[in-house]
Formats: structure tokens, sequence, C-alpha cells
């Protein structure tokens, strides 16, 4: 049988273990939601230094030092695979700006690009809207799934009706 010493220092153990979990997930909270970035001006030092010494030994290491030389403030280093990262995007993209920040020049690139919202797609649906607006609920002519008649997925229709559109549902009420 356990004494009441070694539960309290069982549970006292649980509880720092428990409070140093939190106080990890936290900080992993702040740093996701204030990810720092760098400035052009160091994106741009570290691109063109890397550029100068790729292909020779220690070349990170020469980057690094140069970093820290030209950018003593900086509360920042750059890893590794920062630096490979942003010579990739200069070789592919022919810019080092972030190109999933809203203050980015040009737009934005990232996640998959929507396809289906099109200003065809758009003017389809307002014609069909209108055509219908008109008509009763019971009436045979009027499609109940209007979806099939265009080919949109029950999501992009939606997508298009209420951000596109501004149109929102509702339902009679009889009093």
């Amino acid at each position: 049988m356990y004494t009441t010493a070694v539960l309290k220092a069982t549970h006292q153990k649980l509880k720092c273990k428990i409070l140093k979990i939190f106080l990890s997930f936290l900080a992993f909270q702040i740093m996701v939601e204030q990810r720092m970035q760098f400035t052009p001006e160091e994106r741009n030092f570290l691109v063109l230094t890397y550029a100068k010494y790729k292909g020779k030994a220690n070349s990170i290491k020469n980057v690094l030092l140069e970093f820290r030389e030209k950018f003593p403030n900086s509360d920042k280093e750059p890893h590794k695979s920062t630096i490979l990262r942003m010579w990739v995007k200069q070789n592919k993209a022919f810019t080092v700006h972030n190109l999933n920040s809203k203050n980015s020049p040009g737009e934005s690139h990232s996640g998959r690009p929507r396809t289906v919202i099109t200003p065809e797609n758009i003017q389809a649906v307002q014609e069909m809207l209108d055509r219908d607006a008109d008509k009763k609920a019971d009436d045979p002519n009027v499609n109940s799934c209007r979806r099939n008649e265009l080919g949109l997925s029950a999501s992009s229709m939606c997508r298009i009706v209420k951000q596109e559109l501004k149109y929102h549902c509702y339902r009679l009420a009889i009093f």
C-alpha cells in the first residue's frame, strides 16, 4: 500500500510533467503565431552571399559569418535549410520575397489555385438563378439540384452563390 507521502510525490511529479507539456505547447503556439521573417534586404544578402560561396567548402558557415557581420543586431539567424530554400526560390521564381505574404508583390502562391470560380461559371450561376427566381418551388421545370445542370460540386456552387453573388438563403415563414 502506498503512503500519503509517496502519493503526494507522484502527484507533484505528474503536475510538473503536465506543466512542462503545457509550456512547450504554449511556446510552440507563440512561435507559430509570431514566425520571424527575414527582411527583403536580409534575404537578398543571403542569396547573393550563398551564390558567392556556392560549391566551396564551408559555404553555409561563410554565409552565416558574413550575415552576422552585416546584421549584428538581427535577433534571428537563418538555418541551412532556409538559405537553400531561398536559393531555390530565387532560381525558380526569380524573387526572394515571401510569396505567401499579403505584403509581398504579386499574387499569393499558397495553396492550390481555385479553377472552378471563373467569370464564366459565376455568370452561368447568376443566369440560372435569375431564370428560376420567379418560378414556384413545386414547378416541375425548376431543377431541384441546379448544380447538376452546370456540372459544379455542391461546395463550388455554394461558394459562388454566397461569396461571389452575395445571395443568402431564406425560408418563408407563415404566421
